[in-house]
């Protein structure tokens, strides 16, 4: 049924809003621009309209409902399509056109991985390719400061202004600031590498990091002379505690760690990790494997050897661990009273040694004194009885730098030697005593016997 027409002035809303719905659809046209009209439907829906002939074929395109446009923004709309007509163009054909071309972007879009989805690959990657420290740290990082503000944004659509927003949450605490600037920076730079994002530079690098300020924190010799006296008054304290009871405490372990940590330089899981099959009696050294942050071995001097021998007699035979963590069954507990008859869980190390670190410096009323400044003092005191910082860099694990690693190398023995030095000079320090022990064999002696 063809609809019923009349002419009106379409131009005024009062106009427009006096037609009423009618029992079948009519058209109303305006009386001023032919070709401009409006669609009345029973229901009472309107819609403007423009009608037009193109080649011969006449067009009718939909506007647009009454209630969204004003008679001004409808008559204007209809005055393009009109002149586009009349230039030989068919507005609908390009509408639908770019309507589908919008879809198909739109599509494009959706699909489009977003920063979670890159980020999830980067981190899958990292965990084989990096240590597990490393890439829990990041993850920790990603899940904690980008995720929240960029998890679901298209890593396409990333900017420095959104990086920017992530680094100055951070001021506060600039180092962090700058490790989640990395990660982030890592991730865009996979989505390059998986086509998640054009080549280009990345938004990361507009924003600059804040300065660092190294530390240098290191123990001065009063310092030492505290320390001194005060593992041997935990060493008291944790014996009074530690007994049949106490399975779960570690403290003890984590106090021999801390001792060891001093007299050797090393990072403290390459340390608390170490199993007594990784001590190398005849060579002096603690082998780490895999390699920790590079570091593939630890040079002992005879004061660390003497602690371990120790330490292998009391309690080598109880776990394979040389700090073992604690004693603990699988499963629910028993109810009070009851026999504690569940299977004990497989041996493990202790994972850090912060607590009994922590009781030591405030025993010994050490303030701002971090874990890791235990090796730059070992470091210091190298340096203090004359090893070259060549030596000293091998001792701490880290790379000769440079085109010095193709012709300066560090060799075993006097990388032996060197440790050897330096264990002796801070276990003078620390007042250590069971560091003499006749069943260590002296380095040089050992080598001539060799």
């Amino acid at each position: 049924m063809t609809p019923a027409t009349e002419h009106v002035n379409l131009g005024l809303r009062r106009t427009v809003d006096a037609i009423r719905p009618r029992a079948t659809v009519f058209k109303v046209w305006d009386a001023a621009l032919p070709g401009f009209g409006l669609y009345v439907l029973p229901t009472g829906v309107r819609s403007y309209c423009v009608q037009y002939r193109v080649n011969g074929v006449e067009r009718r395109m939909t506007l647009g409902r009454a209630n969204v446009l004003t008679p001004a923004e409808a008559r204007a709309q209809a005055m393009e399509a009109l002149a586009a007509a009349a230039k030989g163009r068919d507005p609908l054909a390009e509408r639908r056109a770019g309507t589908a071309e919008g879809r198909d972007a739109a599509a494009v879009r959706r699909a489009a991985p977003t920063v979670a989805d890159v980020a999830a690959g980067y981190l899958r990657t990292l965990e084989l390719t990096r240590s597990a420290r490393w890439a829990r740290e990041a993850r920790t990082m990603y899940i904690k400061h980008i995720a929240p503000h960029l998890g679901t944004r298209k890593a396409a659509d990333v900017t420095p202004p959104d990086v920017r927003r992530i680094h100055e949450r951070l001021h506060g605490t600039p180092v962090l600031a700058n490790r989640v600037r990395a990660v982030l920076s890592a991730i865009l730079t996979r989505a390059v590498a998986d086509g998640a994002r054009p080549a280009g530079i990345n938004p990361v690098e507009a924003v600059e990091a804040y300065p660092e300020a190294p530390r240098g924190r290191y123990l001065s010799a009063d310092e030492w002379r505290k320390l001194a006296k005060a593992i041997p008054a935990e060493r008291e304290a944790l014996a009074n505690v530690t007994s049949q009871r106490h399975t779960t405490d570690t403290r003890a372990a984590q106090l021999d760690a801390v001792v060891m940590l001093a007299l050797t330089g090393a990072r403290m899981e390459a340390i608390t990790r170490r199993r007594w099959a990784d001590v190398d009696w005849d060579a002096h050294a603690l082998r780490v494997d895999p390699p920790h942050k590079g570091t593939s071995r630890i040079y002992l001097g005879e004061s660390a050897l003497a602690l371990l021998r120790g330490w292998n007699r009391a309690r080598g035979k109880a776990s394979p661990y040389v700090f073992p963590g604690a004693l603990r069954r699988e499963g629910p507990r028993p109810e009070q009273w009851a026999k504690d008859t569940r299977p004990r869980r497989p041996a493990r190390c202790i994972s850090s040694v912060y607590v009994a670190w922590q009781e030591l410096c405030e025993r010994a009323k050490l303030s701002d004194l971090h874990i890791h400044d235990l090796r730059r003092s070992f470091a210091t005191a190298a340096g203090d009885i004359g090893l070259s910082a060549h030596l000293i860099g091998g001792l701490l694990g880290h790379r000769v730098p440079g085109i010095t690693a193709v012709y300066a190398h560090r060799t075993d023995p006097a990388l032996a030697d060197a440790a050897n030095k330096v264990a002796a000079e801070v276990a003078r320090r620390l007042n250590l005593t069971g560091t003499d022990d006749r069943g260590v064999i002296p380095i040089d002696a050992g080598r001539h016997r060799a």
